[in-house]
């Protein structure tokens, strides 16, 4: 992903250095508190009366906009639509960083701040295969058009190649939502279920992740799986095009040049091959804005879809 993509005043961070080494260094115990207490954050999101070019007002229609610029970051909500702002939608997980159950790691906007996230790092790790290993992080994401709730999703990201290797396990959704509607207790009761929920799918993916790496594949057998992960991007008449050879070819590449595919284990089997399709997703893709590499890589935009497949297929071996 390009740096060139990224608005470093749009994200902070605490600890090792994320998104290629920008953004805004937070202290390392960074609250959500302090986090709503700094300018990219402090704003709030508000309701503003839709009318229309009569300058009637259109009934139960509403934009959502910055309190600080005016800038419109939502649209079409209705009347019974409560916004959130940074520390209402995040600080039921105040208590899990204070009892150290977690820690902040980054947080941002996306398009303006039409979406809020918060990455958080819980203890301990995955090992798939000696050094090879994952971190275990949960995403929490608010949006302010009112087409999702507030939502946490299970988010192990490779240490070695910073790989988001988000995927849903026999095809449930890893993500817990909160609805706006609900008060803070109930929040708090529904991020401890999401903790829980976390704890036993950690596991269970890393059984997944170490199959993987114990799976052996012909180099014929890694570019046909590879082939057939991306076949459903590609429309029929795109199907051989120098696009699609572009992309196959930078994909197959990576199964030797991918960041980690020299660690034991990995180059030859079905773990490498499936973080061949992770990587460029992740890294090597060119997206058009930051906003767009974000909502593909963390929040299961295409890219996000592409990785799923990848995994099933990848189990599917």
């Amino acid at each position: 992903m390009s740096h060139g993509l990224i608005n470093s005043t749009d994200m902070v961070f605490a600890g090792e250095t994320p998104w290629h080494g920008l953004g805004i260094r937070m202290e390392s115990d960074a609250t959500i508190e302090a986090i709503a207490a700094m300018p990219q954050f402090s704003w709030e999101a508000k309701k503003v009366q839709l009318h229309l070019p009569n300058g009637e007002p259109v009934e139960g229609t509403f934009a959502m906009v910055r309190s600080d610029s005016g800038d419109v970051i939502g649209r079409s909500v209705g009347a019974k639509y409560t916004p959130m702002q940074f520390r209402d939608a995040f600080g039921f997980f105040e208590g899990f960083i204070t009892r150290k159950e977690a820690c902040i790691h980054t947080a941002g906007l996306i398009n303006n701040g039409s979406r809020t996230w918060l990455l958080a790092k819980l203890p301990g790790e995955i090992v798939v295969k000696g050094e090879d290993v994952l971190g275990k992080y949960l995403l929490l994401s608010n949006s302010h058009d009112g087409t999702s709730p507030v939502q946490i999703l299970f988010t192990p990201i490779r240490v070695v190649c910073q790989n988001t290797e988000r995927a849903a396990l026999r095809g449930a959704e890893n993500i817990h939502a909160i609805r706006h509607t609900r008060g803070m207790n109930q929040a708090i009761q529904d991020a401890a279920a999401a903790m829980g929920i976390a704890n036993s799918y950690y596991d269970e993916l890393g059984e997944a992740f170490r199959a993987l790496a114990a799976k052996e594949l012909t180099h014929t057998e890694s570019v046909d799986y590879i082939n057939t992960v991306f076949e459903a991007e590609f429309a029929n008449a795109e199907k051989g095009s120098t696009r699609a050879k572009n992309i196959l070819d930078g994909v197959h590449e990576l199964l030797f040049t991918g960041a980690g595919a020299d660690m034991p284990g990995v180059r030859g089997t079905a773990w490498g091959a499936y973080n061949a399709v992770t990587e460029y997703i992740d890294h090597r893709k060119n997206y058009r804005t930051h906003d767009t590499a974000l909502e593909n890589i963390a929040f299961g935009g295409l890219g996000g879809k592409v990785k799923q497949r990848a995994f099933d297929l990848a189990l599917a071996l």
